[in-house]
């Protein structure tokens, strides 16, 4: 049997999988299959995202029964993307999409993560400053850029947080005390 044979028999066998209820373990097969395909696509050179696509990812969450009585995905993937960037997680894009809406769909909730922004300008005397923003949950955004010219850099960023911290705070400059 070739290997285009086998990868075809292994899509037919993840697209089965997809068709039936989702629970925990066939999120399991699933990443299993897109990670088999994937696999066997890398050792002809040709892109590992064409296993397991967006609209795979799309298909499979549209059929999702949530906890909470909704059906279908709770998050766009722009919204998932954006947590990935700021948890530092690199992953193929639509497969951590269906995995954060598979973990909503079992227990209601979405994953918190912590953003850490730390204010320092070399120039300045008065040192670096960090704040520690605990268990956020965002619908997206940009959380840092950069702007050389610019005085000031204003983002706005829909969410919460339920605690915060800031191990480091700028120090006070003569006739400040």
């Amino acid at each position: 049997m070739g290997k285009e044979h086998y990868i075809e028999q292994l899509k037919e066998q993840l697209h089965e999988v997809m068709e039936r209820p989702v629970t925990l373990g066939r999120a399991e097969e699933v990443m299993v299959y897109a990670d088999a395909i994937c696999a066997l696509r890398r050792t002809e050179g040709r892109d590992e995202a064409e296993g397991f696509t967006e609209d795979d990812a799309k298909a499979w969450t549209a059929r999702m029964e949530n906890e909470d009585g909704t059906t279908g995905p709770h998050w766009t993937m722009g919204q998932t993307d954006a947590v990935a960037n700021v948890a530092g997680i690199h992953v193929d894009k639509p497969t951590f999409w269906a995995c954060l809406n598979m973990m909503y769909k079992r227990t209601g909730f979405m994953p918190t993560f912590d953003i850490q922004v730390a204010n320092e300008d070399p120039t300045a005397s008065v040192g670096r400053q960090t704040i520690i923003l605990k268990n956020c949950l965002t619908k997206g955004g940009i959380l840092a850029k950069f702007d050389a010219d610019a005085e000031t850099l204003d983002e706005e960023l829909e969410g919460t947080f339920d605690d915060w911290e800031m191990p480091e705070t700028f120090s006070l400059l003569n006739g400040m005390q």
